[in-house]
């Protein structure tokens, strides 16, 4: 997963390579994914555009820490319609 906490970065010429032999091979994905909080400004303004765009990037896998006004019912059927799958969910303790 690629995640940004704010510093200013870019990510460029990013290759995902996987070892042949790898313990826990079950739990590697082929496609990269991406946690919500990268683009949380983005899905603060516009939730469906933003996930246009993360699939545009040939992103499939997403982790949502953040419903950004929207149902769990909503959202699924946000990445249903174009493919995605939200793998994973990030919450506070309380």
């Amino acid at each position: 997963m690629l995640q940004d906490h704010g510093d200013k970065l870019a990510y460029k010429n990013i290759e995902i390579k996987i070892p042949q032999v790898v313990p826990f091979s079950r739990t590697l994905k082929e496609t990269p994914g991406v946690v919500s909080y990268t683009y949380r400004e983005s899905f603060n303004n516009d939730v469906p555009g933003t996930v246009d765009k993360i699939k545009a990037l040939g992103i499939t896998f997403i982790e949502f820490s953040n419903l950004f006004g929207k149902t769990p019912s909503e959202l699924r059927v946000l990445l249903d319609e174009r493919g995605l799958r939200c793998t994973s969910s990030g919450a506070s303790y309380g």
